[in-house]
């Protein structure tokens, strides 16, 4: 899975007024469904939802993708925090 900054993921979701947003939920959620093999995920259904509800189902999906990283660093044997609450907080105060 591809590490990320959060800050430069903030500062391009900024600069292109959320648009760069909706593609990172779309990258990160086709990344996850590649590297788990999940069939509950769906990246585009998350991106055609997040853009109907006006980033909402975004929000959800981004709790949702922290939690299927955490799990799935778990069940690799790798340590890891769960950031799900995290995101969700972050989520909120913007």
């Amino acid at each position: 899975m591809t590490k990320r900054n959060p800050l430069v993921v903030v500062a391009l979701t900024f600069f292109t007024f959320t648009l760069y947003a909706y593609y990172w939920l779309y990258k990160t959620t086709a990344e996850l469904k590649e590297e788990t093999d999940r069939d509950d995920l769906n990246p585009l259904a998350d991106l055609l939802l997040a853009v109907v509800t006006f980033g909402l189902w975004g929000v959800w999906a981004a709790i949702r993708n922290a939690r299927v990283v955490h799990q799935e660093m778990v069940a690799r044997g790798e340590e890891h925090t769960d950031r799900s609450l995290g995101v969700a907080a972050f989520a909120g105060l913007t």
